[in-house]
């Protein structure tokens, strides 16, 4: 397959090498034709003084006076015709691209915004949403496709926004040019982009930066757990002074139930892994069960033949597997697998006489963290011989794919819990019924999504044992307390 990558030499150059080095891994042949814009090479530091911010430059995307007939004779002398056509110019020629070479013409957009386009994603912060749509327009001679994904930076900066956006259009990109199996659940009727940037929207983007960077000089985010009793429909919270409490998981001992959790003080550069007893007399005390130099969370707790395990977020550690060897205090590494790939937020299950793990992965080594749910599956966990699943990634976005909490049943029905990470991180979850669940399908349908209560701004843990439902929840505190 021939790619033809059509940009002028103002745009971002480092991400599409990226991009281009990734094609040619996967044995496509690249071409990149440079065209300047009027002879003018558009400024990118739109930030380095305010006055940039209001110059005429930003106010409409630079038109396109190339003559098409002349490029399509410098490619074809250089290199051989296309095959597709990523188009990273003024959206408005992609018809006559494709008229021209009779190649597939593939367009980029963030929030509407075309990729190339000098402030791309600063729509995001004016609306005071972190929140980014990457969208594909497919031009072909009959007709035109529109796709989209949700995508989520976890810093509201300009710098991180256009960061995010660069590296989830490679992986999109990448993913149409391969043949992702699941690109039609992200298919979308049509939209219309933006090409120009109000003055409104200069105003409230310098505003919302302000007013952000105030708030965080004045607060600090906290995360803090409640149980609500199954019985009485009571609710209590859990808090710790200057410290992290998230991501609960219970188990059943006896009479007693224990929550194992990520704690983390503030100022400490990890989280770690605790738990706390549940009865009629409980402080929710905390005891530190397993810590490493690195990053713990999420600590799912399985059950393999008799023995228990610890399976915890360790992000760029692969997934490792603690055996219980005295409960709850003394937890082992059993074993590390994956190691080379970086995951977040496992579920590991049984269903069916097959081992499942959920996961969202990273597939590309600069491609967002949250945004990808992928599926594998073995018939003997103890051997560790997984399966990819052919629809992987089987959910995409992060309005869906990071897990939540336990895959669990419920009356007959299989329910996973996902994060909704729409505008912020944490903002929400989802509760998800899997209709389809096999070795080549994998279907859910989203049956509701729970937003915090009470004034709180985050929820993104939900799990049950036998007496309690538990959830963890995100609020303001201020730095001085």
């Amino acid at each position: 397959m021939r790619v033809l990558i059509v940009i002028d030499p103002s745009y971002n150059l480092s991400w599409v090498n990226r991009l281009k080095k990734e094609l040619e891994l996967s044995d496509i042949e690249v071409s990149v034709l440079h065209k300047q814009v009027n002879g003018k090479k558009l400024n990118h530091s739109v930030f380095k003084s305010i006055i940039d911010l209001f110059d005429k430059i930003f106010n409409t995307i630079p038109a396109w006076n190339f003559n098409l007939k002349q490029n399509l004779e410098e490619v074809e002398n250089q290199h051989s015709s296309p095959d597709l056509i990523l188009n990273l110019t003024e959206p408005s020629i992609s018809k006559s691209l494709n008229a021209l070479y009779k190649a597939t013409v593939l367009d980029v957009f963030a929030n509407k915004m075309p990729l190339f386009h000098p402030l791309v994603g600063i729509n995001t912060i004016a609306k005071e949403s972190k929140n980014i749509f990457i969208q594909l327009r497919i031009t072909t001679a009959n007709r035109q496709e529109f796709y989209q994904v949700a995508s989520l930076p976890f810093k509201h900066s300009w710098g991180n926004i256009k960061s995010r956006i660069f590296s989830r259009s490679i992986v999109l990109i990448l993913r149409y040019i391969k043949g992702f199996p699941k690109l039609s659940d992200l298919q979308i009727s049509s939209f219309h982009p933006i090409n120009r940037i109000s003055l409104q929207t200069k105003i409230q983007t310098l505003f919302v930066l302000f007013k952000s960077n105030l708030k965080r000089l004045i607060y600090r985010q906290q995360w803090f757990l409640s149980l609500t009793n199954k019985s009485t429909g009571d609710t209590t919270f859990v808090r710790k002074k200057n410290h992290v409490l998230a991501d609960p998981f219970p188990i059943k001992r006896g009479d007693k139930t224990y929550v194992f959790l990520e704690e983390m003080k503030f100022g400490d550069a990890y989280g770690h892994i605790s738990y706390f007893e549940v009865n009629n007399n409980s402080s929710f005390e905390t005891k530190k069960v397993i810590s490493e130099n690195f990053h713990l969370s999420y600590p799912n707790l399985i059950e393999i033949k008799n023995n228990l395990f610890i399976v915890p977020e360790s992000f760029y550690q692969g997934i490792r597997f603690y055996k219980c060897v005295n409960f709850p205090n003394v937890w082992k590494l059993d074993k590390v697998i994956f190691e080379d790939k970086l995951c977040c937020d496992t579920n590991i299950f049984h269903f069916e006489n097959r081992w499942w793990l959920m996961t969202t992965m990273v597939d590309y080594t600069f491609a967002p963290h949250c945004d990808d749910l992928y599926l594998f599956y073995c018939e003997d966990i103890n051997v560790d011989n997984w399966t990819a699943h052919p629809q992987n990634p089987v959910v995409s976005g992060s309005d869906n794919s990071r897990n939540a909490g336990k895959v669990y049943i419920k009356n007959g029905r299989l329910f996973r819990p996902s994060q909704y990470c729409v505008d912020r991180y944490g903002k929400a979850y989802k509760i998800n019924e899997i209709i389809l669940l096999n070795e080549n399908d994998y279907r859910e349908e989203t049956v509701k999504i729970v937003n915090p209560k009470n004034g709180n701004i985050g929820t993104h843990t939900y799990n049950e044992s036998e007496e309690f439902i538990l959830e963890d929840h995100l609020n303001f505190q201020a730095r001085w307390k």
